[in-house]
């Protein structure tokens, strides 16, 4: 369990130090992105789209919030093992 719970905290901390970077420090992107999947219906088949910050933070951002979850899911379960 601690094994876990160690390797649990430094996917936080790689996860966090990503998202705080670009939110302290960077403060302008300037790109653009090619959509050219074809199964790909989010973006749009054959589209360019500019490229922004969000674009970079959301994903490991998404990735914190399930694991802020999977920790209070965790919690619980162990307190019911107990009953």
């Amino acid at each position: 369990m601690a094994l876990a719970c160690l390797l649990y905290s430094l996917v936080q901390r790689v996860l966090s130090t990503q998202v705080r970077y670009f939110r302290r420090k960077v403060h302008h992107i300037e790109g653009h992105f090619y959509a050219g999947d074809p199964l790909d219906q989010e973006y749009g088949w054959g589209q360019t789209h500019n490229l922004q910050k969000e674009h970079i933070i959301a994903p490991p951002e998404n990735a914190l919030r399930l694991m802020t979850w999977t920790v209070v899911a965790a919690a619980i379960a162990a307190v019911l093992m107990n009953f």
